[in-house]
């Protein structure tokens, strides 16, 4: 007979952990032979934490699947410029943009987008020919410089800036990226278009026999001496000069790129 130890039971058998059972005994663990069976129709075990999880798994998905859907309708292309795209995201951003300067309502119905469209079609032409002029970038100073100003005529401090931007859905950096583009475009325009525009004295005095001398009577007002408006007179004439030209260069560059709009964003 074996001597007893610590690790024996009495009848001799190995001590791991629990008392020995007598054969036929039902294990505890499911799954082996002669243990508990699972019965037709009961939960496993977690079951009830499994299905919670499942479902906000869905709902997840599901939220997930609207924004996308929500992302894909703003972000649609609308107009594709060459390889540039006017999206209906920089539709609605321009316009609040606009809002914002101008202080009225964000302009959203068919003709207004499809205005707002046209702008940025040119805008997309004028880009490409940034880029292929390797027009130097506004220095930050100046961006904050205009920025600035516009602060100062809409009477706003810092913190009312920023709430009338967030009134229209928009931030400092929107404002930012806006005004840094307007300068680049003024400063191009300069740059590829004014220097060839030139006003006569003879355009100056056609203007304000006509046109000007209209408006003043119209105005019930009195004419002034021409030589007190003449340099108004000049800077009116040229800019309307400078439009032309880039309204003809527009015209000439669209012939040579492909623009596509979908018109039935615009329905």
């Amino acid at each position: 007979m074996a001597p007893w130890s610590a690790n024996r039971h009495e009848d001799g058998s190995k001590l791991w952990g629990g008392r020995p059972r007598p054969r036929g005994t039902p294990s505890s663990r499911p799954g082996r032979p002669g243990g508990r069976r699972r019965t037709r129709g009961s939960a496993p075990r977690h079951g009830s934490r499994f299905n919670g999880a499942a479902r906000a798994l869905k709902a997840a998905l599901l939220c997930l699947l609207c924004v996308s859907l929500k992302a894909e309708i703003i972000d649609r292309v609308v107009v594709s410029v060459g390889d540039q795209v006017v999206t209906e995201y920089r539709i609605h951003r321009a316009a609040e943009m606009a809002a914002f300067l101008n202080g009225g309502p964000v302009g959203l119905s068919g003709p207004d987008r499809r205005a707002i469209a046209d702008q940025l079609v040119e805008q997309a032409l004028i880009r490409r020919e940034i880029g292929l002029s390797r027009f130097s970038p506004v220095p930050r100073a100046d961006v904050e410089q205009q920025i600035a100003r516009i602060q100062k005529d809409l009477k706003l401090d810092d913190a009312g800036l920023r709430a009338r931007l967030a009134s229209y859905s928009l931030s400092y950096d929107d404002l930012y990226e806006e005004v840094k583009w307007q300068l680049t475009l003024y400063r191009f325009i300069d740059f590829r278009f004014r220097p060839g525009v030139q006003v006569s004295e003879d355009e100056v005095q056609v203007y304000y026999d006509g046109e000007f001398t209209d408006a003043v009577k119209k105005a019930g007002g009195v004419r002034p001496p021409l030589e007190d408006v003449h340099d108004d007179i000049v800077s009116v004439l040229t800019e309307r000069k400078v439009q032309a030209a880039i309204e003809q260069w527009a015209e000439q560059v669209k012939e040579q790129v492909r623009i596509r709009y979908r018109e039935e964003a615009f329905q």
